[in-house]
């Protein structure tokens, strides 16, 4: 399809989806790690900016110092939120074993099914959307053609089965009208279950919320990395410390385009992840046109993960009524989306179709990436030997 379609899902996965991702994960983890010190009222809006703020500040020096310290820090974390989850579950299914099914009789009354309900996948797609960062880290694994898909049926897989499981449980102690009118659930549910230690609720989820984060910053900046590295964004990118070998202007532009998006909507956390939602379709829609593109006019090449053709055309069809859809119900929205992912456009032809740019021009544009490179101590990443010159 051309380098402009590949450089706008560069685009629109670093900054409509990672960054606005991120900004709503920050503004989540202020409101569980400051909801247990404002019961019964609102937080401050400052303080919630500010918390924000610094739980970005502080991964962004983490992922800088070191690429252990992330990866050490994803596993913690991962563990803090598989047993937060268990911990929901087993006392849910107790109330359950005393037989306190009542909230499950009428749990679907006044529900709406109309066409509308389908936005209601956005907020899906955000909870499961952990595997496709797996998509960006194939240059750290080892044999990515078998542990690539692997990781990603294993991971589903477990978070599905745990996720329903804990949402029973939940059912199990609140009411769904208690459920919609909850602003963070699990401290809702704790409160009503776990008495002077529900304070211990909320630090598990922001916990997780900041594996989360952890997450986005990892893998979204190794994407900016390899765009950079393809002459898609700017050189100074592709660059890693001369001392850390991480690659720390990369971390640093996804923190500063996440704080952008963080202060811009500190208080408007649905509307972030509609706007990441539908970004994330037209991905999805675009990367399996492409793959059925490919699959019928060159059937020839080597796949080494090959599905049947029913399963990328089904995608296909249902991704792109998600799309229609949540454009006719929620055109402002969508239009704002559709903005965000074309802001990359005066980007591609200053930076990547204009080739012969004036001198005195080039020049500027080198001195900032020099400016860059002295004051971060980055230096661009050695080539492989087979492709040196």
């Amino acid at each position: 399809m051309g380098a402009l379609p590949a450089f706008l899902v560069l685009w629109i996965t670093f900054v409509a989806i990672g960054a606005v991702s991120n900004a709503a994960n920050s503004l989540l983890f202020a409101k569980y790690c400051l909801s247990p010190l404002f019961v019964g009222c609102p937080v401050p809006e400052l303080l919630t900016r500010a918390t924000a703020f610094l739980s970005v500040a502080l991964l962004c020096s983490i992922n800088c110092i070191n690429v252990k310290w992330a990866t050490k820090t994803a596993v913690i974390i991962s563990i803090c939120k598989v047993s937060a989850l268990i911990l929901v579950t087993v006392i849910g299914f107790y109330n359950l074993a005393q037989g306190k099914t009542e909230n499950f009789e009428y749990s679907f009354s006044g529900s709406d099914y109309g066409v509308g309900m389908i936005s209601a996948f956005y907020q899906g797609f955000w909870a499961f959307a952990g595997w496709n960062y797996l998509n960006f880290l194939t240059e750290e694994m080892k044999r990515p053609s078998r542990s690539l898909p692997l990781a990603i049926v294993i991971s589903l897989s477990l978070i599905t089965v745990i996720y329903v499981t804990a949402n029973l449980a939940y059912l199990a102690v609140l009411t769904p009208d208690q459920l919609i009118a909850s602003h963070a659930v699990a401290v809702t549910f704790a409160e009503r279950t776990m008495g002077p230690a529900a304070f211990i609720m909320p630090l598990f989820v922001a916990i997780a919320i900041f594996g989360s984060m952890n997450g986005e910053v990892l893998s979204m900046s190794r994407a900016a990395f390899t765009g950079a590295s393809e002459g898609h964004f700017p050189s100074a990118l592709a660059m890693v410390s001369a001392t850390r070998l991480t690659p720390v202007p990369s971390v640093l532009f996804m923190g500063i385009c996440t704080v952008v998006f963080q202060q811009l909507f500190t208080n408007q956390l649905d509307y972030l992840i509609e706007l990441t939602g539908f970004a994330f379709m037209s991905i999805v829609l675009m990367a399996i046109g492409c793959l059925l593109y490919l699959r019928f006019k060159q059937p020839q090449l080597v796949r080494p993960l090959k599905l049947p053709i029913v399963v990328p055309i089904t995608l296909f069809v249902i991704t792109l009524l998600i799309c229609i859809i949540t454009f006719v119900k929620s055109p402002k929205e969508s239009i704002l989306s559709v903005v965000i992912m074309l802001t990359g456009l005066p980007f591609y032809v200053f930076g990547v179709m204009w080739k012969s740019k004036p001198t005195k021009l080039q020049q500027k544009v080198d001195g900032i990436t020099y400016f860059v490179q002295k004051f971060l101590l980055v230096l661009p990443q050695e080539k492989p030997f087979d492709e040196q010159e």
